[in-house]
């Protein structure tokens, strides 16, 4: 019986080690072929960059111009838009009678042209107008005077009238 044994596991033996050898051959091939084969791979894959490269840098050209022209484009709107809103928020502002800013800086231009022409003519105006404040605070001072004249002459009249009557 310990024959067939032998028989049996002589073959998986062997087997196992030309699946070993096979392996060994298989890593020796890669070794000496490896550094080819990379070499290949690395020819392959320039010559495909540079196929794929014109392109696409061909493509972002187009790219950023489409992008340039969308912009100058769309500036253009959006200048279009405010100076169209302006003028209707103006339109609007007129038909409620509100006034632009060229009606009040030139109002402000005759205000101030008004008073300086009304300054310059009134020089003797605005002595005059000293001269009535001053008599007019003359009166006022006068009036108060008589008025604390008249007070003191009644308290006086009280006490006599009082002194009359206690004796």
């Amino acid at each position: 019986m310990a024959t067939k044994k032998k028989s049996t596991s002589e073959p998986l033996t062997e087997s196992a080690h030309r699946i070993w050898l096979a392996g060994l051959g298989a890593l020796a091939t890669a070794e000496k072929e490896g550094s080819k084969l990379f070499r290949d791979l690395v020819a392959k894959g320039e010559t495909f960059d540079t196929s794929v490269q014109t392109p696409v840098r061909s493509a972002r050209g187009k790219v950023r111009e489409t992008f340039d022209d969308v912009r100058s484009k769309a500036g253009k709107t959006v200048e279009r838009l405010e100076n169209a809103f302006d003028d209707r928020v103006q339109d609007v502002l007129q038909r409620l009678g509100v006034p632009s800013r060229d009606e009040i800086a030139s109002l402000s231009k005759r205000v101030e042209r008004l008073t300086k022409a009304v300054d310059s003519s009134t020089g003797t105006a605005k002595k005059r107008t000293a001269t009535r404040k001053k008599s007019a605070a003359k009166k006022t001072a006068t009036r108060k005077a008589a008025t604390r004249k008249s007070a003191a002459k009644k308290a006086v009249k009280k006490k006599v009238a009082k002194n009359k009557t206690s004796r």
